[in-house]
């Protein structure tokens, strides 16, 4: 799922009782596409758990929230607290 905007996330984590992986990204960075395709085969095989891509620059206010400094960023929530963060591509 894709964000579209900071009222919609708010919403997810209202309702969001299980994991919840948020991918911050940008449509020039080349990791972030390699990610974004590896986290929708993730979203099929654990379909608990939500998926919802974001898009860093266009979602600047959410991407403060969350302190992204880097793009790839993945966040994981679970009952509204961050539980762990992963910054950038690797290989």
């Amino acid at each position: 799922m894709d964000l579209e905007s900071e009222e919609m996330l708010k919403e997810v984590l209202k309702e969001q009782k299980r994991l919840l992986v948020l991918h911050f990204w940008t449509t020039w960075s080349e990791p972030s596409r390699h990610i974004n395709e590896a986290l929708t085969d993730l979203s099929q095989t654990y379909s608990q758990h939500r998926f919802i891509k974001i898009e860093a620059e266009e979602q600047s206010q959410v991407s403060l929230k969350y302190s992204v400094t880097a793009v790839p960023t993945v966040v994981f929530v679970k009952g509204r607290v961050m539980r762990a963060m992963s910054i950038g591509g690797g290989s």
